[in-house]
């Protein structure tokens, strides 16, 4: 079983960072959830808080138990993350942020825009993201989705790292 792994607001809570940077460089800016973020704004504030969002983000509970119980079990984890996309300089923090964590992840790839296609192209079979568009576009290639963090009438959902522990156990 290969199993792909969102980064942010999955595996870290980079949206609560993000929301406090939004809340100081544009008070002006209501954003109701960070799916609806401007891009525009939301680069300037990433290059400018790079630091903050790379090495002030928690680790979700349980994402490192669940990355063990996949490793013990021969069940290949992937980090297939977006970020880096148009920010290549957050990219190297980010591993060293992960190295120095012991996130234990098979591989990892940075910068995608279409998660569907890299899901069919390292040969996933499960997708966990917090983002329904993300998921959406997955489910096209026919991967089982997994919906991090939010309750969801579309896809199969978790609330916590735990709870996917559970979910994979059932199916190992």
């Amino acid at each position: 079983m290969v199993i792909g792994i969102d980064f942010d607001d999955t595996c870290v809570n980079t949206w609560q960072i993000l929301e406090e940077k939004y809340k100081k460089d544009y008070p002006e800016v209501i954003i109701k959830d960070h799916e609806n973020s401007p891009w525009d704004k939301e680069k300037i504030i990433m290059r400018k808080h790079m630091a903050e969002i790379v090495w002030q983000v928690n680790i979700y509970d349980g994402l490192k138990e669940f990355l063990n119980y996949c490793k013990d079990h021969h069940i290949k984890t992937i980090l297939l993350t977006a970020r880096g996309g148009e920010i290549q300089e957050i990219i190297e923090p980010t591993k060293e942020f992960i190295r120095k964590n012991n996130l234990a992840f098979d591989e990892m790839v940075f910068g995608l825009d279409k998660k569907g296609e890299a899901c069919q192209k390292y040969g996933v079979d499960l997708m966990i993201d917090d983002s329904r568009r993300v998921l959406d576009d997955v489910a096209q290639y026919g991967i089982k989705t997994l919906r991090f963090g939010v309750k969801d009438d579309k896809h199969d959902y978790v609330l916590s790292w735990c709870d996917a522990l559970l979910y994979i156990m059932k199916g190992d």
